[in-house]
């Protein structure tokens, strides 16, 4: 039992500490897609939100990616 306590506890750091490494990079690709906009002065609105939507994309899937990994791992930890 210790054993599984101290592995979840292990997961839960490594998961913070990736969630806390992604808010950064997400912080990073924002401020630079929002300058861009604004020096680009992009006419057309449809553009403008193809381009956020773009960003927002690039955002969402590492933690995405990190969901799936660590529902793999669970998974093999409990086969075991």
């Amino acid at each position: 039992m210790i054993a599984l306590t101290d592995w979840l506890i292990i997961t839960g750091v490594k998961g913070a500490t990736a969630l806390l490494v992604w808010s950064w990079q997400a912080l990073a690709m924002l401020a630079v897609v929002w300058p861009a906009l604004k020096i680009l002065r992009m006419k057309s609105p449809a553009l403008r939100h193809q381009v956020w939507l773009f960003g927002l994309v690039a955002v969402a899937a590492p933690p995405l990616q990190f969901s799936d990994l660590l529902k793999s791992r669970v998974a093999g930890r409990l086969k075991n």
